[in-house]
């Protein structure tokens, strides 16, 4: 977005941001509903699904803290800026859309199918407990300064809604388990050992590097730990249960059931755990040796192979022909590990599958329950099968917190407290810096134009120790910043890891670019120093009951974060007539052209077709740019029964480079009008595959949407999914066609786009990549398009121009009659060249393929054919 001095000045004098607390009850009165705009357009729309909703709804029975919601007060009323999730979670659950799920709920599990409407049948207590829970509310209004103008006003709600959700770094699945396992024993043994730096780098090399490299990217101990529960007890699940989705759930509850079912000797755990990865880190020495090729998903798969094993009580010798074997397995059957796409089902399986194979190889034993065993998985089912824990409806008085309201501290009281060690920043359970300077420094930047930071949930413990619950990264960045120290949880005295950083991608305040701490004035210095800062302190002596731990989990588990490449981020901030544009078309398009349906109110819809659409806008305004926008690519797969098939691939090449060019459209109106331009072309490619698709008349009852949607089907569905990979593929055959070509040979054209998607769509045998990267399904596709290309579009551009004694000797050919009308013309006339075959019909652009016409009669014929 671009910014003006009556931006800046809006920001420094004229935003007044109050905080207050209301009941739900107050808040979701009729009169406050109306209000109350919880969605406006540059919002996201509502994703999550029942289990987070029923999760959430539970936090508010538990009376446990919950994110403030964001306001834009106005005189027309009130925007949430932040919090539509919150906010629509409970609308909706007071309007009875939907039950809680016994999924979403991890205590109070008796209230599992409950309905709003039913809560006074439970108790009436009940009822009035959710009504009477405080909602934190923060509001932002412009006051004493005349009426903005819509745009102007856009962008201040816009910055604001960035603000606090571009800062937002959810957390990962590791920094999630790192907390709920922070009282784990054997977790906590592993924590301890890979302490040891040369320790750590063993495990490392194995688990996430898998090959001999000098350069390291730093990997966290939470997310090596959580690793290690993984393999653990992976050997105790069948892989392809495994692989079909839910995996995170799956290792958790089989981790908890390991843990509380087995005489855990954690050293003895350790040293064997320890023994194989010493053992694989010999393996990738050995393949760096001789060069042979090696990954981390090899040796994860190598390390379960060798885990199974012991299960079975072999006894295995880590001897240097075992070594020499494993590299050249891995060297030969790299493509099953490769790290594209790892996740998906069939690649999960795939590389467990070949790994299985050469262990019942070099160890003469039938490994296949591993990888599939359906009585298995019920007899580990039904022993997983967690009792969860449940709490008295009658004692939710008794655990919900107090909630004061916050108090305001400012950054100097804080470092003082820190100085004392008051202050733990970093208990155990919290995760390490994750944000990046460009976020710290729009973190600095809000401080300066004093724009409210989220608030820090403080823990009072019982030693008067304030404990960082939520909003750490907040408090380094402004220590970093000011270079001040914190104490970690072992009592040591630290840095911020980007101590006086340099301030860099400010977007309001563009002079402190390139500043440090030290270079600003001192009027700017106290500006930070005094900044206060919202504290919602709870007391452990008011609330005996209190588990910090599960508040963090809840404040920062984020179910469905907002992706930075995504249009749901796009929609915050790229301008608002492009947005428009593309949610204009999406809309016009929904009933037929979609990657994703949406049936159901219910269904989450994360903006996936606006995604499609802006996509398709970026793919023709960098076509001329870069042919290879998009991606075209082989992947070769191994089946259950060890069969190699090849499939084709095709993805943007960069999504990030669809961010940048919004960016400047945001900036650079030649930008802007370009990309106006790509959706106009994206329009008319659309119009072109309309026609393509249509090949019969209508039938009775028959919507021409429905006709449409199902003809469309037949290129881009695989199995019960559309794939966005197929859209791909159409558009690379079908964008540079035209209108009129299509027209006339529309039939033959689809027919030959229906063989071309049989050969994109089918696993093909004994066509995968050779030795040397050679790629036979790419090259056969990329034969097969040029052929339609050539037979389904126009090569020819009009470029030819005649001579003056060109043209004379063309109308003493003609005998001095039109091409066209074949009336009389003279050299003096209006005379244009009609081109005998038109060249968006592929006629060439030569003088053999010219006559000459009057220009009124050449341009009412058009491109056609007489």
């Amino acid at each position: 977005m671009k910014y003006d001095s009556t931006f800046e000045d809006i920001f420094k004098d004229h935003i007044k941001i109050e905080s207050s607390q209301k009941s739900i009850d107050n808040l979701f009165t009729e009169r406050m509903k109306n209000k109350t705009n919880y969605s406006p357009y540059y919002q996201r729309n509502y994703v999550w699904d029942d289990n987070k909703a029923t999760h959430f709804i539970e936090s508010i029975f538990l009376g446990t803290e919950l994110p403030p919601l964001i306001f834009f007060d106005s005189d027309y009323g009130v925007e949430i800026i932040d919090g539509r999730q919150r906010y629509e979670t409970i609308k909706r659950f007071m309007e009875d859309q939907f039950s809680l799920k016994p999924n979403g709920l991890t205590i109070l599990t008796q209230l599992k199918n409950l309905k709003y409407s039913n809560l006074s049948k439970k108790s009436n207590d009940l009822l009035e407990h959710f009504l009477d829970c405080k909602i934190r509310i923060i509001h932002f209004q412009i006051v004493n300064h005349p009426p903005l103008d819509k745009a102007l006003q856009d962008k201040v709600k816009k910055e604001i809604f960035l603000r606090y959700n571009s800062g937002i770094t959810p957390l990962k699945k590791e920094e999630v388990d790192d907390a709920r396992y922070d009282k784990d024993g054997l977790s906590n043994f592993f924590k301890t050992k890979l302490r040891n730096e040369r320790t750590k780098k063993k495990f490392m090399d194995v688990l996430f590097i898998g090959h001999s490299s000098k350069i390291y990217r730093p990997i966290s101990l939470a997310k090596i730990v959580s690793q290690i529960r993984l393999e653990i007890v992976l050997p105790l699940y069948p892989i392809e249960q495994y692989a079909k989705g839910g995996s995170k759930k799956v290792s958790e509850k089989l981790y908890e059931f390991f843990i509380k079912n087995s005489d855990i000797n954690e050293g003895s755990i350790f040293k064997n755990f320890e023994s194989k990865i010493e053992f694989l880190n010999k393996v990738i020495t050995n393949s760096a040796n001789n060069e042979l090729k090696s990954n981390h998903l090899a040796m994860r798969s190598l390390f379960w192979g060798f885990s199974i094993l012991e299960k079975e009580n072999i006894i295995i010798k880590y001897e240097k022909e075992l070594i020499k074997k494993c590299s050249e397995f891995v060297n030969e059957n790299i493509e099953y590990f490769s790290t594209e796409y790892s996740t998906r089902r069939e690649n999960i399986i795939n590389r467990y599958i070949i790994t299985q194979q050469f262990f019942e190889t070099e160890f003469g034993m039938n490994l296949s329950a591993y990888i599939d065993s359906s009585s298995k998985i019920d007899r580990i089912k039904k022993q997983i099968r967690n009792k969860k824990s449940t709490t008295k409806l009658e004692k939710l008085k008794d655990i919900g917190l107090s909630k004061p309201e916050p108090s305001n501290m400012s950054i100097d009281d804080v470092t003082r407290k820190m100085n004392r060690r008051k202050f733990l920043v970093r208990p155990s359970y919290q995760r390490v810096e994750v944000i990046d300077k460009q976020k710290k420094s729009s973190i600095i930047e809000s401080v300066l134009l004093g724009i409210k930071l989220p608030p820090i949930f403080i823990f009072k413990r019982l030693d008067d120790v304030y404990e960082v619950i939520d909003g750490q990264q907040r408090l380094l960045t402004l220590l970093g910043f000011t270079g001040s120290t914190y104490t970690d949880q072992d009592d040591k005295v630290r840095k911020s890891k980007d101590d006086k950083f340099i301030l860099k991608g400010l977007r309001i305040l563009t002079e402190l670019n390139g500043l440090r701490f030290s270079d600003l004035s001192e009027q700017e210095k106290d500006k930070i120093y005094d900044f206060q800062l919202y504290i919602v302190e709870i007391d452990a002596n008011k609330n005996p009951n209190f588990n910090p731990i599960d508040l963090f989990i809840r404040l920062n588990d984020k179910p469905y974060p907002i992706k930075t490449n995504s249009f749901e981020m796009w929609n915050s901030w790229v301008d608002v007539d492009l947005i428009e544009q593309i949610k204009s078309l999406k809309k016009n398009l929904e009933d037929w052209f979609y990657i994703k349906k949406i049936i159901k109110k219910s269904d989450r819809d994360r903006m996936e077709n606006e995604e499609l659409i802006t996509s398709l806008v970026y793919i023709e305004n960098h076509f001329s740019k870069d042919p290879k926008v998009i991606d075209v690519y082989q992947k070769d797969n191994i089946d259950l029964d060890g069969v190699i098939t090849s499939k084709l691939n095709a993805r943007v090449k960069s999504k990030t480079k669809i961010n940048s060019l919004l960016l400047k459209a945001s900036n650079d109106e030649k930008v802007k009008e370009d990309l106006f331009k790509s959706i106009k072309k994206v329009k008319s490619v659309i119009k072109i595959l309309r026609l393509i698709l249509i090949d019969r008349n209508k039938k009775d009852n028959e919507t021409v949407e429905g006709f449409l949607s199902s003809e469309l089907e037949k290129f881009i569905k695989v199995g019960n999914t559309r794939k966005l990979q197929n859209i791909y593929f159409l558009w690379l055959l079908i964008h540079k066609s035209n209108f009129n070509l299509v027209k006339y040979k529309r039939l033959e054209m689809k027919n030959d786009l229906l063989e071309l998607f049989r050969i994109i769509n089918l696993k093909h045998r004994g066509l995968q990549k050779d030795d040397n990267g050679q790629k036979p399904l790419v090259d056969l596709f990329e034969s097969r398009k040029q052929i339609f290309l050539k037979n389904y579009t126009s090569q020819a551009v009009r470029k030819r121009k005649l001579s003056l004694k060109e043209k004379e000797e063309m109308l003493k050919k003609q005998d001095y009659k039109s091409s066209i009308s074949d009336v009389q013309i003279f050299d003096m006339d209006d005379l244009e060249v009609d081109h005998t075959i038109p060249l968006s019909f592929q006629g060439e652009d030569s003088i053999e393929n010219m006559g000459l016409a009057h220009s009124t009669e050449n341009r009412k014929k058009g491109p056609k054919i007489d």
